[in-house]
């Protein structure tokens, strides 16, 4: 939606200390993100991303909009979890 806008943080984590954060408190979604998915394709806020099957990490974070610490901890081996 064109009216929804996101506050970006005052001190952007890198990606280390995104990890180590993560890693701690896991993630969640913010309550203005929308997270939708079919057989074929990801959609994050409007925007459409192909699904090759390697991310069924999303799933769990469309369903349930968190991943817990432990399950994220479980993840971070994976760049596509934690890359940018």
């Amino acid at each position: 939606k064109p009216s929804v806008v996101f506050d970006p943080p005052q001190r952007p984590l890198n990606e280390a200390r995104f990890i180590s954060e993560a890693s701690k408190f896991g993630v969640r979604l913010d309550r203005k993100t929308s997270l939708l998915y079919n057989r074929r394709f990801f959609f994050i806020n409007g925007e459409k991303f192909p699904f090759d099957g390697s991310k069924k990490w999303l799933f769990d974070l469309a369903d349930h909009r968190c991943l817990s610490a432990k399950r994220f901890v479980t993840l971070s081996h994976d760049s596509s979890v934690t890359a940018r």
